[in-house]
């Protein structure tokens, strides 16, 4: 079909459909804010932390802006999740004027990601998450982005379509399962940084404030050093903070409870960290491969996030034999298992 005319292909979908096709539309100005993202920060003074990537970014805009054209595509890299990346994607559409659309990169198709930029206008942003699930199965899945990151067009079902030059903005927590020469065609991509422990303390304090949790300051550390200072783990405790206030307020602040709803020890690791350990504890040598500490476990999902905290604290080591508990560790796993007989 070549490039056809956005009106040419909605009257080939009715056709073959029998009813037009559903069009989503992309948030702007204030409605960005909507939802989860309802307490999301505007101005970038009051995102806390990541002041390299929120220099490298605030750049990118000013210099879009100036030179009337689009943002530059843009991966954000993280090494673990709730770390900040849809805060910022959500800032980056506010803040240059533009649409924004959210998706996630699990199961997403060329189909899919047509009818996503197709709604859009140009200069908007398609937000893609968990970027580095579009090439479970293989590199190859994502075959169809890179000719249309080089403005050759969207390869679909139709054709090679023409589509309006937008800003593909995606996240990702693991970017080595990426090709990468698609990775390269980002030019803009700034490492997202676990937050210190000050600036932990004051994202509790801030999530508290936003959330109408009240949390006096004498408690915004222990909150921060129990969700590992990870901004997604700090809501959910204040969530049950919050919840067991209004339940039991006698109790308040109740946080050894909160913790246990949380599902988070006081050091910040997750029960399913303190379970990784205690079984490490309990094999020959304290190793075990990933596939089995997984099927232990009885745990489907990817184990990846809770390694890496594990690893960067030094609790265990990752080598292709698999994981291993370090001395360390081995002292954490009969704690851990204390806190569990407890």
């Amino acid at each position: 079909m070549g490039f056809l005319p956005q009106h040419t292909r909605d009257a080939i979908d009715a056709m073959a459909t029998g009813k037009a096709p559903e069009r989503v539309t992309p948030r702007r100005g204030e409605a960005i804010f909507t939802g989860e993202a309802s307490d999301y920060p505007r101005a970038w003074t009051d995102l806390i932390g990541q002041s390299a990537a929120k220099e490298q970014l605030s750049v990118k805009i000013a210099s879009a802006i100036a030179r009337e054209t689009r943002l530059d595509h843009t991966a954000l890299l993280a090494g673990e999740h709730g770390i900040g990346k849809t805060t910022i994607a959500h800032m980056l559409a506010y803040h240059m004027g533009v649409g924004l659309i959210t998706t996630t990169g699990k199961g997403l198709t060329a189909e899919e990601f047509r009818t996503l930029v197709m709604s859009c206008e140009d200069h908007d942003i398609v937000f893609v998450d968990e970027f580095h699930m579009l090439f479970a199965g293989g590199k190859n899945k994502g075959d169809w982005l890179l000719p249309w990151m080089l403005g050759g067009g969207l390869k679909t079902m139709r054709g090679v379509e023409k589509t309006p030059d937008v800003t593909l903005v995606v996240a990702t927590t693991d970017a080595g399962k990426a090709p990468e020469t698609l990775l390269s065609r980002f030019m803009s991509t700034p490492d997202l940084e676990p937050y210190s422990a000050a600036e932990g303390a004051q994202l509790a304090g801030n999530l508290a404030s936003r959330m109408d949790v009240d949390l006096a300051p004498d408690y915004w550390d222990e909150v921060a050093r129990a969700a590992d200072r990870n901004p997604r783990a700090i809501r959910k405790i204040l969530s049950q903070v919050r919840d067991l206030q209004h339940a039991w307020p006698e109790t308040h602040p109740n946080l050894p409870k909160a913790l246990e709803y949380a599902g988070r020890a006081e050091d910040g690791l997750t029960t399913l960290a303190r379970n990784m350990l205690i079984v490490l504890a309990s094999k020959p040598k304290h190793t075990l491969s990933a596939e089995s500490l997984a099927g232990e476990l009885g745990e489907p999902g990817p184990l990846r996030y809770h390694e890496q905290v594990l690893q960067r604290r030094g609790l265990i080591e990752i080598s292709g034999q698999g994981r291993t508990l370090t001395s360390d560790g081995v002292r954490r796993a009969f704690a851990a298992f204390e806190e569990v007989r407890a």
